[in-house]
């Protein structure tokens, strides 16, 4: 006959008890250094592609910039804007689009107004005169730049005053909007989700995230939830056009990093239930060990 004495009854249950309470406890615990984990890298991301986003606006005007000062010192395009017409002037521009790519060009008359653009039809015969980067680049010989928002798309910009001797003849304009295609290129370059917004509303966006860019242009977070999806954020202002209030916001979707951890998840469970099974294994062996009466 085997004797169980009660009092070490007792203290396995207690072991049992205390083995699956840390057990527990370690699962909980790892699960949330993981989230975190995953909330620390993609904030990471979202951050660098801010810093990113930046650096690419100031390349885009610097390649601007040097466009206009290029095109500026071309003695055939000042001779045309001073004396051509205008149909020669715009099948010159034509020739000279290749400068900015896919961006756009145009020419002000002395007093402001633009005479010919090739890839801006917005602004044709807008009187500019008034303009802040049109009255710097009035009294100075190097391009002026900075955002503005053209058919209701935010639009990096170079202007520089071209002259014939020391006389103003017009102005040379270069631009590249911030559109879809020039956000879906550096979204695939960083791997974060960007768009931009004037006054509270969505411009345009890089990817499917209209609706998540929506929710942050009314209220900037820098995490949010929608539809059960868990995404990071952040939020940059264009400082040139600040009466608008245009701003570009960066996301990331967690799922996918969340969905790969996820294949990992089962290894917080190996060590206690590794721990779980010794005990267990030990108490078993007590078992057979215990006192026995005859």
């Amino acid at each position: 006959m085997i004797v169980q004495p009660r009092r070490s009854a007792l203290g396995i249950w207690v072991v049992l008890v205390l083995t699956l309470g840390l057990a527990v406890t370690w699962s909980l615990v790892a699960r949330q250094e993981l989230d975190a984990a995953i909330a620390s890298e993609n904030r990471k991301v979202v951050d660098d592609a801010r810093q990113t986003f930046a650096s690419l606006r100031t390349e885009t005007r610097q390649g601007l910039e040097a466009a206009c000062t290029a095109l500026a010192q071309d003695p055939q395009l000042a001779a045309t804007i001073a004396t051509q017409p205008i149909a020669a002037l715009q099948a010159l521009l034509q020739s000279t689009q290749k400068l900015v790519g896919k961006g756009f060009v145009a020419v002000l008359s002395r007093d402001g107004r633009v005479t010919a653009h090739v890839g801006a039809d917005a602004i044709q015969g807008l009187d500019l005169a008034d303009a802040r980067l049109v009255m710097m680049a009035r009294t100075t010989l190097v391009p002026q730049s900075g955002t503005w928002i053209i058919a209701g798309m935010l639009a990096e910009l170079s202007i520089t005053a071209v002259r014939v001797d020391a006389t103003i003849v017009g102005y040379i304009v270069l631009g590249q909007a911030i559109d879809r295609d020039f956000l879906a290129e550096f979204s695939t370059r960083t791997k974060v989700g960007v768009a931009t917004a004037i006054d509270g509303k969505v411009v345009t966006s890089s990817t499917d995230i209209d609706r998540v860019a929506a929710a942050l242009a009314t209220q900037p977070r820098q995490q949010l939830e929608l539809d059960g999806d868990a995404y990071l954020a952040a939020t940059a202002e264009v400082e040139d056009v600040m009466a608008r209030r245009p701003h570009v916001m960066f996301v990331k979707p967690l799922a996918h990093s969340q969905g790969m951890f996820e294949r990992v998840h089962w290894i917080v469970l190996v060590v206690p239930l590794v721990v779980l099974m010794a005990v267990l294994f030990t108490v078993s062996m007590y078992r057979r060990k215990v006192v026995r009466v005859s």
